[in-house]
């Protein structure tokens, strides 16, 4: 009767009041968002005290976000059938929450793919704005029609995929005007629409680099992926056995006369055909999810169960039928943003005989940040090698990288022409303590296991210019670069006369600052208003994305003039 469920409810009711009273049913994560960010700008504050305890703060908060997340949805599932009724009046989690976070959900998924590379998208933005004519974009199509354009080789890493007799998943990949591709994936003929400044963006994603490069790198691949952190993106991949190049030369000169309207909306109507399966998967297990949200009450417990338990087993059978994407049949699975973020967490690669469709590609830092790898695979007679890496301590690491790669490659070896008896680490050596020498020139021998003659080898010389002050380079702040500067054929302004007549913020001309006190970030005031931080010129930290415009005007012409010399030198007729 109903006297009786009222006498057998009212007791539990006055247990789960006890319960909330004492917290049960209380928010935690209300006081952990509020709490977390102050513990991180303090840990951020305290680096020069304490440089690893923003590392440990972090290590600590996506484990504890996790089993927050974890509690609140037990909580919800446990207790919210219990009494719904209590929960919605303490002010917590109630069915409505869930049911607008599914819909939210339904909604965003068909545009996940673009949230997912929201840093990608800035980091390409920033650099078309910046170096490309009125910031308008280009297509590697209208590169190979420009006969006064050279060659351009850009070098980048594939992170997510390896063949059966192979233990790492890196590999890299090269971008040109005909074709794009690699030793392990093989090479395609470049589509016609590949955008110029989405290859630049991926090759230079710095942030991938640096925390992928790592020891232990998992707890940073969690984070990469769970605030979209990755310059890197995902590009599709699709050899193919037999390529018509004629067709492909049409494809070109259609691309080039259509609107740059009309080719994002080829791109992005192509993109959208492979993702389709794995939306439409996702689509159905939310709406599975939303059912059982708005049945669970009521005479409709076993539907609500039901689609509950449907959606669970549709979740854990794509997970597990993702690991098998090597099947042709599964390979739209990698197209999904939650499978691919799933994988680059858990670190499950590709692991096949043929690429997938779909690639990630990154930072080409990852196996070699230098470039010059490809052109030694090119037997190149002269290399011009300007490094701007960070290298502050100059250790050269890069190039001990470099000599590794091209001995395991059989392409040649790398030694010192003044003294080949020398080995390279007294080389750099001699280099850092010469503070005058403008660059430092090595010679490559190239062939592996030939019986030929010593000087019937065929050699190539390397000169190396990077990012370091000289004797002579030691001077005060200089006026901002100008583009009739830049232009025009007479020899950069010094500024040791004329000091920073022309320059925008005048109290730098006060303040007694000179290019090795330059540091910051953003604007020009910050090197004279206490925020002059961090590694100073002419070696500034790679999480510094934002130099100040004295800064980078001072990198401009600082490889501008130690340059000059290595310019001279390969360009002459004998070496």
């Amino acid at each position: 009767s109903r006297s009786d469920s009222d006498s057998r409810g009212q007791p539990s009711a006055l247990v789960f009041d006890q319960l909330v009273d004492a917290g049960t049913f209380r928010n935690p994560v209300k006081k952990f968002v509020l709490v977390m960010p102050v513990m991180i700008i303090f840990a951020v504050l305290l680096i020069p005290f304490f440089p690893k305890l923003y590392q440990r703060i972090l290590a600590v908060f996506g484990p504890v976000a996790a089993l927050l997340t974890a509690a609140m949805v037990l909580q919800l599932r446990v207790f919210g059938a219990l009494a719904p009724d209590i929960i919605a009046r303490r002010g917590t989690y109630t069915p409505r929450h869930v049911m607008v976070s599914l819909s939210l959900a339904i909604v965003v998924t068909p545009f996940a793919h673009i949230l997912k590379s929201i840093m990608h998208v800035y980091y390409r933005r920033s650099l078309r704005k910046a170096f490309y004519a009125n910031g308008r974009d280009k297509t590697w199509s209208d590169l190979a029609q420009t006969a006064f354009c050279p060659f351009i080789l850009i070098n980048a890493t594939v992170s997510n995929f390896y063949r059966m007799s192979e233990k790492s998943s890196l590999s890299d990949i090269t971008f040109s005007a005909l074709h794009m591709g690699g030793d392990r994936t093989g090479y395609v003929k470049i589509p016609a629409h590949k955008s110029l400044s989405r290859t630049v963006a991926l090759s230079g994603g710095a942030i991938d680099a640096f925390l992928l490069g790592k020891k232990g790198a998992g707890k940073y691949r969690f984070w990469m992926e769970f605030l979209s952190l990755s310059m890197g993106d995902f590009m599709l991949f699709r050899p193919k056995h037999r390529v018509d190049r004629s067709a492909h030369r049409r494809r070109a000169r259609a691309f080039s006369n259509e609107s740059e309207v009309k080719t994002m909306a080829t791109r992005v109507a192509g993109s959208a055909t492979l993702r389709l399966p794995t939306v439409l998967l996702q689509e159905f297990i939310y709406g599975l999810m939303l059912a059982g949200v708005a049945l669970q009450h009521g005479e409709h417990c076993g539907m609500a169960r039901l689609a509950w338990a449907s959606s669970a087993l549709l979740i854990l059978m794509t997970a597990l039928l993702s690991v098998f994407a090597f099947l042709p049949w599964l390979d739209c699975l990698l197209h999904s943003v939650v499978i691919r973020s799933m994988h680059m967490i858990l670190k499950i690669p590709h692991h096949s005989a043929r690429p997938p469709s779909i690639v990630h590609v990154t930072d080409g830092g990852l196996l070699d940040n230098t470039g010059v790898l490809q052109l030694l695979r090119r037997r190149s007679p002269r290399i011009l090698f300007v490094y701007g890496g960070n290298d502050p301590k100059e250790q050269f690491k890069y190039l001990k990288k470099l000599a590794d790669s091209a001995a395991a490659e059989h392409i040649g070896g790398i030694f010192d022409p003044v003294d080949p008896r020398r080995d390279l680490r007294e080389t750099f050596h001699l280099f850092v303590d010469d503070r005058e020498a403008p660059y430092l020139r090595l010679r490559v021998v190239y062939g592996w296991g030939t019986h030929e003659l010593p000087e019937n080898r065929q050699t190539g010389d390397i000169f190396m210019v990077m990012s370091r002050l000289t004797t002579t380079s030691r001077r005060p702040l200089r006026p901002l670069l100008t583009e009739e500067e830049v232009l025009s054929a007479t020899k950069f302004n010094t500024g040791s006369e004329n000091g920073l007549a022309g320059c925008q913020h005048h109290d730098l001309d006060d303040s007694g600052i000179v290019q090795t006190d330059l540091g910051g970030c953003c604007c020009d005031c910050c090197h004279t208003h206490g925020c002059n931080f961090g590694r100073k010129f002419p070696n500034p930290p790679n999480a510094n994305q934002c130099l100040t415009p004295q800064m980078f005007n001072s990198l401009c012409r600082l490889g501008h003039e130690i340059s000059e010399e290595a310019v001279k030198a390969i360009t002459a007729q004998t070496l």
